[in-house]
């Protein structure tokens, strides 16, 4: 009795190659389909539409009543300064108001009874900021630390809109995982069928970042206007996984 025969091809790439197998399979065995992989990944670079901050006041004084009253005149002051340089109410918010004592510390050497006392209070309060008024990142700095502020952290330019830009990264990895599977189908002589299986890998925005920066009142007056905030440009990108059914060989 003549033995079936059994074929095993195999086609192996990575990133943005294909990996092709297909075995015909002996009799009583259940069929696998023969099937060629592909990768596709994207990457754009997107000028950056939104600036994100944080502006922050941290004030300290023997009471309470005093750290909170200084602190809360630069806030409102501070403030006051987001509406002259155009920012709206819709694009700044308040949030995170601390309120700390001060303790003292054991003097150096001492060897009897010892026990820490409250010295101060600091108090700390922060704005949040959110705007497509990137050009204004500069002045943001250097007026809000002339009121008042001796904290900037987070400065983040980002994306308003990332998933527009999402999923124009998506469809140029599918175009060219498909570009892919077309090319090394042809090489291989193989004809190219229905897709078995399609999924996203991975798809996201990478947003821009500073490093947060402290000030003291001296520093801020004379740091802050020779800043200069350049936003650059954002990186989206996409990956995509596609699996065909193939059969073989190519008609001519």
């Amino acid at each position: 009795m003549k033995r079936p025969s059994r074929f095993w091809v195999a086609t192996c790439l990575t990133l943005c190659i294909a990996c092709i197998t297909a075995t015909f399979a002996t009799a009583g065995e259940p069929a696998i389909i023969p099937q060629l992989t592909v990768r596709g990944n994207a990457t754009l670079q997107v000028p950056a539409d939104q600036l994100q901050m944080q502006v922050g006041v941290t004030t300290e004084a023997k009471t309470v009543k005093q750290a909170l009253g200084e602190n809360t005149g630069k806030i409102q002051a501070i403030e006051k300064v987001f509406k002259e340089i155009g920012l709206s109410v819709k694009e700044y918010k308040t949030g995170r108001l601390q309120i700390q004592p001060r303790w003292s510390t054991r003097p150096p050497q001492y060897r009897g009874h010892w026990q820490p006392e409250i010295t101060g209070y600091r108090v700390s309060n922060i704005f949040s900021i959110k705007t497509k008024q990137i050009e204004l990142g500069g002045k943001i700095i250097e007026s809000c630390t002339r009121a008042g502020a001796n904290t900037i952290n987070s400065i983040i330019f980002n994306l308003a809109t990332p998933q527009m830009y999402r999923s124009q990264a998506i469809t140029a990895a599918t175009a060219n995982a498909r570009a892919d599977a077309n090319a090394l189908a042809s090489a291989a002589e193989l004809n190219l069928g229905a897709v078995l299986n399609i999924s996203l890998d991975n798809a996201a925005s990478t947003p821009l970042r500073s490093r947060s920066m402290a000030f003291s009142a001296e520093m801020a007056k004379s740091t802050a206007p020779s800043l200069n905030l350049s936003p650059g440009e954002v990186t989206v990108q996409a990956s995509v996984t596609i699996t065909y059914k193939v059969s073989g060989p190519l008609k001519k």
